[in-house]
């Protein structure tokens, strides 16, 4: 599957990143993390992000940083911040600027405020954010952007994914879900 690959050449990228080319290696994670962003049914049921993507996503801000590009490096380590949430992220494995960055992202981050993403659902769904699969289908999370990958647990639907921007601390951004009716059992 996509999925498979995708992971394999993550787990690649992890494996060799500082034996090659940084801007090459920028690159490929940045396409691997947003190929692995598109496939909310390979989400664990245990509510963590997978330790690779959050490894990969550790190593793109640590590469940014390591090319100077400080505003990207910042966004870089917000977006694994915000994936993360309460898991820990593996700075201490890559370096003391590393987990300065880290550091200082997480207290800008902490300052700036939360706010919520209140999925509504007209019937039982499930509700996939940043790659985690959420208890319920409400979380108070940092300010920032997210992906919102929605599906009704009955019948055969597609995902619905939704961009959603926490902007303002203390708002509910609301996303409404209307799946397909369900068909009629003859």
């Amino acid at each position: 599957s996509d999925y498979a690959e995708a992971v394999a050449e993550l787990q690649w990228v992890i494996d060799t990143f500082a034996a090659e080319d940084r801007l090459t290696m920028i690159s490929t994670l940045e396409q691997l993390l947003e190929r692995l962003a598109e496939h909310p049914e390979e989400v664990r049921s245990d509510h963590g992000v997978s330790s690779t993507l959050l490894r990969g996503r550790v190593i793109l801000a640590g590469l940014y940083l390591a090319t100077n590009d400080e505003p990207a490096a910042a966004r870089a380590m917000d977006e694994a911040i915000r994936s993360a949430r309460d898991q820990a992220l593996p700075v201490r494995d890559y370096g003391p600027s590393i987990v300065e960055l880290y550091e200082r992202r997480k207290a800008e981050l902490d300052a700036v405020g939360m706010a919520t993403i209140d999925v509504r659902c007209a019937r039982a769904c499930k509700v996939v954010i940043n790659e985690r699969l959420v208890f319920g289908t409400r979380e108070r999370l940092p300010l920032g952007n997210y992906r919102v990958w929605v599906k009704a647990l009955e019948g055969d639907v597609a995902w619905e994914f939704h961009t959603v921007e926490l902007d303002r601390r203390d708002v509910v951004v609301t996303v409404d879900y209307e799946p397909p009716p369900l068909e009629p059992v003859i």
